[in-house]
């Protein structure tokens, strides 16, 4: 693939843009099954011979018919199920070759499953460049691949969960070639809705198998994740993809809504005594701080560049000092273009894994001195909490309040304001809903004041918001002034007020230690060496007991110390304190059917009253429909199953 040249000057992204959340968009291919494992499997239908494989896009026809024109007998413009069987090379390439390189992108991979069908000694050497929201799931199950790329702009926004399914599906194998394997993206340093570190855990499986292979070749190989929109990269460290070179320039790194990444300036200084220091955000292999900026720019809210100035050399851990702020400055962006007279410096580690990393990085400025931490109030232990059935997962990671963010560093005055108090969550911290609420517009709450409605959740689905201020109604109540920070609901980033009653909206974090703790996050805990939960050991699944002996402040939240030394949240979203049972299998009281998504859509089975079904986990409807209220569903072998007391029955 030609690669198009890289700008030098810097290529700033409008503030508009940058201060939208990301929306996450799933799709679900009817034509899909569920496999026994989880994994997504496309039908299989038996071919003839003499059956012509059907492809949606012509192009991608051309491109695979290229290696088929020698052979005998063949008629253009029809690539049979006996061609492939009875192939007679060794190996079969797609590239976006033949049809004017990478400018010409796939529309579908519709039929190149058919693949599948070649004889067990071909080797496939695939660089598929396609177009947004592309369906990756006809690639489920390829083999014997030596060369594998994926170059797609949006990956964070297009890729379902079948797409993550097929692609950790896939099979490498040794070759002469040196192994390389490709996720990257068409716009580089642009690509606001590139794969992200979360993306990267989701794709472990198939980075591990890759890194596998690459192990045992002679030749070093290597992953590609240019241009997408990668944080931090300790998601990989260990055995993931160890003794491979990580090529990941061109990412773009929104910073805005880090708030402990702000950066304050004085404006009664003049611009020749102002400056700020940036700490880097992105984390290397080792959760250490990375940062190759070579260059700085201040970015105002009209959206120019007061400058575009040298700075130091990228030394991979320095923090930047960045003189003579402009006035109007709301952003400092840092970058650094990868090129042959500036290269980009390969941070090197004792595994022999080597990391080349480089982007455009915006920090938001705000002008006046830093808030001083307020100091959090004597712990109160939270009531005992009522026991519910199966509490709740989600299956995103813990949740860390990321909103873009639009503080007032200098608020007006308001008449007494509350000082907050045990039974207040401070400001910045995070609260979640317990109970039906509404956002309101002001904080004297009308039926016309009404924003938008949050339905009582399931525990894990619960609604969080940010706490960003206090206020008072006309009768002098006290109202939380917030943030909507559901990342994956249409309502992210909505901001408004909403009550402090403690019936319907706690703290997200608990605030007092119990002696035990149980997991109930889908995907399970991470468990770390540090408080700061960095230097991951472990995961703990769902369902999990863990001794807790300590629980420990890091910033505005809480962690809990196990008997083992180790941390781990303590998100009352992904861990449930005390000792708990969960269920184990159900014993159908009515006929009940086994679907595909936990929506109960796409039946896949029937099963008769009295059927006994072993339980593997549990999950909640509509995670993401925060108006909508959910229902319990229970995954079994092969999909979901109802929850309902009504029609079944539970065995712990």
């Amino acid at each position: 693939m030609q690669r198009q040249g890289l700008k030098k000057s810097l290529l700033l992204v409008p503030v508009t843009l940058l201060l939208m959340g990301i929306t996450s968009y799933q799709k679900l291919d009817t034509k899909l099954g569920i496999k026994d494992n989880g994994e997504v499997a496309a039908a299989t239908t038996q071919h003839a011979d003499t059956d012509v494989v059907a492809f949606e896009d012509p192009y991608l026809e051309s491109d695979i018919e290229e290696d088929f024109l020698r052979e005998p007998g063949h008629i253009k413009g029809q690539i049979t199920y006996g061609e492939l069987r009875h192939y007679s090379g060794d190996r079969l390439s797609v590239r976006n070759t033949t049809t004017g390189g990478m400018d010409s992108t796939f529309s579908s991979l519709e039929g190149i499953q058919a693949l599948k069908e070649l004889p067990a000694n071909v080797k496939l050497d695939l660089h598929l460049g396609l177009d947004p929201a592309v369906s990756m799931t006809p690639l489920q199950g390829l083999k014997n691949i030596v060369r594998f790329g994926i170059t797609q702009d949006s990956m964070h926004k297009n890729m379902t969960d079948q797409d993550f399914a097929a692609l950790n599906s896939l099979e490498f194998t040794e070759d002469t070639y040196y192994p390389t394997l490709r996720l990257d993206a068409f716009q580089y340093y642009r690509n606001q809705l590139g794969l992200t570190s979360g993306d990267l855990v989701k794709l472990q499986p198939m980075l591990k198998k890759f890194a596998t292979v690459n192990q045992t070749h002679t030749a070093a190989g290597y992953i590609d994740l240019t241009g997408q929109a990668i944080k931090d990269y300790s998601v990989l460290n260990g055995n993931v993809i160890q003794g491979t070179i990580i090529l990941a320039i061109g990412q773009f790194l929104n910073y805005l809504g880090d708030d402990d990444l702000w950066l304050y300036a004085d404006d009664k200084l003049p611009v020749a005594e102002r400056k700020v220091v940036v700490k880097p955000g992105t984390k290397g292999l080792n959760g250490e701080p990375i940062q190759n900026s070579t260059r700085d720019s201040l970015l105002g809210s009209d959206n120019a560049a007061y400058r575009n100035d040298n700075i130091s050399d990228g030394s991979g851990t320095a923090e930047k000092t960045i003189s003579q702020i402009e006035d109007k400055t709301e952003m400092v962006v840092l970058a650094q273009y990868d090129s042959g007279a500036n290269p980009t410096k390969s941070i090197k580690y004792a595994d022999g894994t080597e990391l080349q990393e480089d982007g455009v990085e915006y920090y938001k400025l705000i002008w006046g001195e830093k808030p001083k931490p307020t100091p959090d109030p004597e712990p109160k232990p939270d009531p005992t909490p009522t026991p519910t059935p199966d509490p709740v997962p989600t299956p995103e990671p813990e949740p860390k309040p990321d909103p873009t963010p639009t503080p007032d560093p200098k608020p007006s005055p308001q008449p007494n304001l509350p000082n907050p108090g045990p039974d207040l969550a401070q400001k910045r911290q995070v609260v979640y809903t317990t109970n039906n609420i509404y956002l309101y517009r002001q904080p004297t709450f009308t039926q016309k004041a009404r924003k938008l409605f949050y339905a009582k959740k399931g525990r894990m689905n619960r609604p969080m918001f940010v706490v960003i201020g206090y206020a008072r109604s006309n009768r002098g109540l006290v109202r939380y002034k917030v943030r909507d920070v559901n990342r994956n609901s249409k309502t992210f980033g909505q901001t408004g007020y909403i009550t402090t009653k403690t019936s319907r909206v706690v703290p997200v974090y608990y605030r007092a230690q119990p002696k035990y703790v149980m997991v109930i996050n889908a995907s399970g805990v991470n468990a770390y060496c540090q408080k700061n939960l960095t230097g991951k050991v472990a995961n703990y699944r769902q369902g999990t007991q863990l001794r807790v002996v300590e629980l420990v402040e890091h910033n505005l939240t809480t962690r809990f110390k196990l008997s083992n030394g180790k941390y781990i949240t303590a998100n009352k979203k992904l861990v449930y304190a005390g000792k708990h049972s969960r269920v184990t299998k159900i014993k159908a009281k009515t006929p009940i059917n086994r679907y595909q998504t936990v929506n109960l859509t796409n039946r896949l089975q029937h099963y008769s009253r009295g059927t006994y079904l072993k339980v593997n986990g549990y999950v909640y409807s509509h995670p993401n429909e925060l108006h909508r209220h959910d229902a319990l569903r229970y995954q079994v072998k092969g999909g979901y199953i109802t929850g309902n007391n009504k029609l079944v029955n539970k065995y712990k």
